[in-house]
């Protein structure tokens, strides 16, 4: 079943995404937030270090933080099959 997720801001800038993308795996929906953070590390420096990308879904819990700037973590895809509970995301 293909799922819809939303990726915002969080931390110096908040910002809501209000429409979404669906992917068929949280795995996917990672693996793009960690597109988003890179691309958004190279054109809107001042985000890094200071801001994440933050990956959730209707009616679910979870949520994935991705770090702008922040150094590829070999375990990146093992976290996004064990997701952050909601409340205490780092930025």
């Amino acid at each position: 079943m293909i799922k819809r997720y939303f990726f915002g801001l969080i931390g110096s800038k908040n910002l809501d995404d209000p429409l979404g993308l669906s992917f068929g795996s949280p795995v996917a929906a990672f693996r793009w937030a960690t597109q988003l953070a890179e691309y958004l590390a190279e054109v809107q420096p001042e985000l890094r270090g200071c801001a994440s990308v933050i990956v959730t879904q209707s009616g679910s819990p979870d949520t994935y933080y991705v770090g702008i700037g922040s150094q590829p973590d070999p375990r990146t895809f093992e976290t996004a099959l064990t997701p952050k509970q909601t409340g205490g995301g780092s930025t």
